[in-house]
């Protein structure tokens, strides 16, 4: 059984044995659909953790130590920016890489929520 409902010329679907197959329509929308509003970043957190997970103030920090920033937020992923570090009494690297003036450029966060490794190191200006 095959039955067509149809408006004018413009089919909009078909019953083929019991079964509805969807035609889409081929009229123009009216108006354009509006651009979904962008969501500002938004930096709710930063915070260094050690290995565990237990917060370390920045005044705490110790040379030759692995340490995690961890920076939440809501509209993170896919930001890309320089996080600047500024600690007078050491210096950090990044996987392998020292960070000139305490500033990790062009880091990419990967979602709102982001931990990233460093190791803390004798500042160079001593």
């Amino acid at each position: 059984m095959e039955r067509r409902l149809s408006r004018g010329n413009k089919k909009k679907f078909e019953i083929k044995n019991e079964k509805i197959i969807l035609k889409p329509s081929m009229t123009k929308p009216k108006e354009k659909p509006k651009p979904m509003p962008k969501e500002e970043p938004n930096i709710l957190e930063i915070y260094y953790t050690d290995e565990k997970g237990n917060r370390i103030d920045k005044e705490d920090l110790q040379l030759n130590t692995v340490v995690y920033l961890v920076i939440k937020g809501q509209n993170l992923a896919g930001k890309t920016g320089d996080l600047e570090l500024s600690n007078a009494k050491v210096d950090f690297e990044h996987q392998g890489v020292y960070l000139e003036n305490d500033i990790l450029e062009n880091y990419a966060l990967e979602s709102d929520y982001n931990k990233i490794e460093l190791k803390v190191i004798k500042p160079k200006n001593d």
